[in-house]
């Protein structure tokens, strides 16, 4: 990812890989890094989606 900003922004589709890892039934725990574009709070917004 070029900017590496949040993962609800560019061209890859996080939601589709959290769902193949979810059907693959790996059970452990799935890590992000990204750098945010308003700060960490603002940034953080974005991952409501993802729980």
């Amino acid at each position: 990812m070029p900017d590496r900003h949040e993962p609800d922004r560019g061209e890859l589709d996080v939601s589709h890989l959290l769902r193949v890892v979810d059907d693959l039934g790996f059970d452990g725990w799935t890590g992000c890094e990204y750098v945010p574009l308003a700060g960490t709070s603002e940034g953080l917004g974005s991952l409501r989606d993802y729980r």
